[in-house]
């Protein structure tokens, strides 16, 4: 029960973080750049975190808070990205390619559904 406290105030946390993200005054450019950067950032800290906390011995615990909690919360596609991995280290090269295909796609599928449903029946 305290894992689910711990995800929670970490995950209210990043998503704050996420939030001040999207205030900062960045360049326009072709693509969701604040998206872009979120991103990359949440990929680039879970990793940081999942790799120090041996090192550093923290506990599962603080772990958890960390990477499910803040960088869960910040980017929802760090979790994607350090699970691949995990595919990818223990040779699921092809699940791996599998998995990030089928999120991406079948979720861009899942949101242009969702607003079709709303726009016929509101």
């Amino acid at each position: 029960m305290l894992e689910c406290f711990l995800v929670g105030i970490g995950g209210g946390l990043g998503a704050m973080g996420r939030y001040m993200m999207y205030k900062l005054p960045l360049p326009d450019v072709l693509y969701p750049i604040h998206t872009f950067l979120i991103n990359l950032i949440g990929a680039f800290c879970i990793g940081l975190f999942l790799a120090l906390g041996p090192r550093l011995a923290l506990d599962s615990k603080t772990v958890t808070f960390l990477t499910a909690g803040l960088c869960g919360g910040f980017s929802t596609l760090a979790a994607l990205s350090a699970e691949s991995l995990g595919m990818i280290q223990s040779g699921r090269i092809g699940a791996a390619i599998l998995y990030c295909t089928a999120t991406v796609v079948t979720c861009v599928i899942a949101t242009w559904a969702a607003t079709r449903i709303v726009r016929i029946l509101f």
